[in-house]
């Protein structure tokens, strides 16, 4: 052990560089464990669960193809969802979160870990979402030191922001797309230093590639990317290292991406053939730098007036393309979160939480104390000019932008944020450290000091300056700590466990459940039974009918649900302040049903008016509810707040309550009702007026579907 010790000691000390080597991995192991710890924290004090709503589609994608294998997942048909079209799972989703998943537990299990798949994805976001911490290193580093990389990745280690969606559980696109984003823009910034770099490009495209397969933020760089390089064009900046990078990067991903059937028309999409265009103007000016390269300045400029008419003619062609359709426009919900204005256009879409406008306050909390050094790395990347420091300085303006714009982007907005703060804190304190280093001085002798007129050594101020930072990591830890803490409880509620283990009891895998779409993904997933809407969001019309059902007096609704043979309706106590977007999407994308948001809600005075109380929801959400009362008064205009008990549903004719959970700490819960169908009536449209009827069960087309023949009409999908 003395000798062992003895040639650690001499190998270290006549090898300065390897001792500070060694501290750097020995930092960046330790914040990697910081990261690891953080976000496993809720596996240590419950059990393995997953959360929210999207990662149980992806469990249950992965629980197929290691059932099945992958060949016969893609190929598989599955009517569980989105009743009666069902749907191919195969084909409409990322697929290397399950790969993943499936591959993840077999490691485990090869390690000798004998867990099952459920607890194999849960844990897996936990670990993988941990190496994030080595290319923000990265980025720090070629950006402005390695104390700016080892800081910035000890910051994005503890933000909430970035915690949120990589925390243990979140078995979803983020967990593993989060790091591909950061490994693409490490390996590009590494590749465009240097023609040469070509291993570099290549990675980088690697990585953008499994990204295009893996998440839609994918859209992000390939613009982003794009916008950089015709930004240097026009500039003037745009060199061969630059160029080549980009055109092997972006081709090298693209090949990858139309690997995935769900990108079957990738190369038609409007950001693909950005991308592509933009890869043409790169070989284009390598060739023109071959020719003009060598001419000196008249031969720059010249250069420069072909680069920027070379860009202004592919951006007209691009752009007449795009309005004549002739490529694939950006879909909506990406036209949204660019254009917040738009955002009521579409219903379905700003009804989910995460696509709202971010507080600013929740931008805080995601990033914390560093985001006050954020506009000092902001400075720093005007004040160098180099390509490297546009490119981060054009990502962090935009990562600004887009966590404003729409909540789930401060995954990414948060370290890329903290990214910039670190530099920012590393520009600030460089003086400090150059002054404790002794480096503006000329002479450390006192006399010949005050001859050259330096005065004392400021430590004092240094000491200071280093200590305000301390202080602000000690903080940002202590808000990671309570960030993390409030994480660790269950995400399905027990009042939820207590209804899917019903359902999974009493009701059949082929019985057909009505809920608002929100909860479509673990009915079919955790009970076992088919939706008619699910968190896929794919068929806007398809949710306008469920709301409809939702939003219609019990006689009607119960006509609608018989056409699609709806056994049980699943209504959360929360949904009745989630009606108002029912009625918009109803609206919107099924107006044969006469629902009105006019009807139904005055703006003017934020509350319903009379004919929401005399809907199925209400009925269901209402009924021998001692909440009545108490919802009343918050969600009624104000000449109805009085008339309480005219308000109270009597008992509902056509629906069985059959199990009224228990409530949770937050005075919520949910009922399941068995429909009863007696007496019912032939459905006739809200605003049917001629043989012509825009009804959905018009008889232009006949689906069979187990048996069951349903009618209506042949409609157009209306994506958001």
């Amino acid at each position: 052990m003395k000798a062992v010790k003895s040639f650690l000691s001499r190998y270290l000390l006549e090898v300065k560089l390897s001792k500070d080597l060694l501290l750097k991995w020995i930092s960046l192991i330790m914040i990697f464990l910081i990261a690891l710890l953080e976000r496993l924290y809720p596996l240590l004090v419950n059990e393995a669960y997953i959360r929210a709503y999207d990662p149980y589609i992806q469990y249950y994608a992965a629980k197929m193809i290691e059932e099945m294998g992958l060949l016969n997942f893609l190929a598989y048909y599955d009517p569980k969802f989105w009743y009666p079209w069902g749907t191919y799972l195969g084909k409409s989703l990322y697929l290397v979160i399950p790969i993943a998943g499936v591959l993840f537990h077999k490691f485990l299990l090869a390690l000798g870990f004998k867990i099952d798949l459920f607890t194999a994805v849960a844990i897996m976001p936990g670990v993988i979402s941990s190496f994030i911490v080595f290319p923000i290193y990265g980025i720090g580093k070629e950006l402005r030191s390695e104390k700016a990389g080892l800081l910035g990745a000890l910051l994005a280690a503890l933000s909430p922001g970035l915690l949120q969606r990589n925390v243990v559980g979140f078995y979803d696109n983020e967990s593993i797309g989060i790091l591909l984003v950061f490994l693409t823009i490490y390996f590009f910034l590494k590749s465009e230093k240097s023609e040469k770099n070509i291993h570099y490009a290549l990675l980088a495209g690697f990585t953008l590639g499994l990204l295009t397969i893996t998440w839609g933020l994918y859209r992000y760089l390939y613009i982003l990317l794009a916008v950089y390089v015709v930004l240097l064009s026009i500039i003037g900046k745009a060199d061969r290292g630059t160029l080549s990078s980009y055109f092997i990067t972006v081709l090298f991903a693209i090949a990858i991406g139309s690997l995935a059937p769900r990108n079957s028309s990738l190369l038609l999409s409007a950001d693909t053939a950005l991308a592509l265009f933009v890869s043409i103007l790169a070989i284009i000016l390598l060739q023109l730098y071959s020719y003009y390269g060598g001419l000196g300045r008249e031969g720059r400029e010249k250069l420069i007036k072909i680069s920027i008419g070379t860009v202004f003619v592919i951006g007209i062609i691009f752009i007449l393309l795009y309005t004549f359709k002739a490529v694939i426009p950006l879909a909506n919900k990406f036209v949204r979160v660019i254009n917040p204005l738009l955002r009521d256009v579409s219903p379905a879409f700003s009804s989910v939480s995460e696509n709202q406008p971010t507080a600013w306050g929740s931008i805080i909390l995601g990033t914390y104390l560093p985001i006050l050094f954020v506009p000092i790395g902001l400075y720093y990347f005007i004040e160098e000019r180099d390509k490297e420091s546009l490119f981060f300085l054009i990502t962090a303006l935009t990562s600004i932008y887009f966590s404003a714009s729409i909540s789930r982007y401060i995954v990414v907005g948060a370290p890329v944020m903290l990214i910039v703060a670190a530099i920012g804190i590393d520009y600030l304190l460089d003086p400090f450290s150059r002054i404790l280093r002794g480096e503006w001085f000329e002479s450390k002798i006192v006399p010949i000091k005050r001859a050259l007129g330096e005065q004392r050594l400021p430590k004092g101020e240094a000491v200071i300056g280093y200590g305000l930072i301390i202080l602000l990591i000690f903080a940002t830890v202590n808000h990671s700590v309570w960030a993390t803490g409030g994480l660790r409880s269950y995400d399905v509620a027990p009042y939820e466990k207590e209804a899917f283990d019903f359902l999974k009891a009493y009701a059949t895998p082929k019985d057909i459940v009505l809920s608002w779409w929100d909860y479509g993904y673990r009915l079919s997933v955790l009970a076992n039974v088919r939706t008619l809407a699910d968190n896929a969001t794919k068929n806007s019309t398809q949710m306008g009918v469920v709301g409809a059902m939702l939003m219609l007096p019990e006689e009607k609704a119960v006509e609608l649900m018989k056409k699609y043979r709806v056994k049980y309706v699943v209504v959360y106590s929360i949904d009745v302040f989630k009606a108002i977007w029912m009625i918009r999407i109803s609206e919107k994308y099924a107006p044969e049903f006469g629902i009105k948001e006019a009807d139904y809600y005055s703006k003017d005075e934020g509350g319903y008016k009379e004919k929401f109380f005399k809907s199925v929801l209400w009925t269901l959400l209402a009924y021998n509810d001692r909440r009545a009362d108490s919802w009343i008064q918050q969600i009624a205009v104000k000449n109805l707040k009085d008339k309480a008990d005219q308000l109270k549903p009597k008992a509902p004719k056509y629906f069985k309550l059959v199990l009224d959970t228990t409530w949770d700490s937050n005075n919520q819960n949910l009922k399941i009702y068995e429909v009863i169908y007696k007496n019912i009536p032939p459905i006739t449209p809200a605003n049917s007026q001629s043989k012509q009827s825009n009804n959905i069960f018009s008889h232009q087309k006949t689906h069979y579907l187990d048996g069951l023949m349903l009618d209506f009409r042949k409609r157009s999908f209306v994506f958001f």
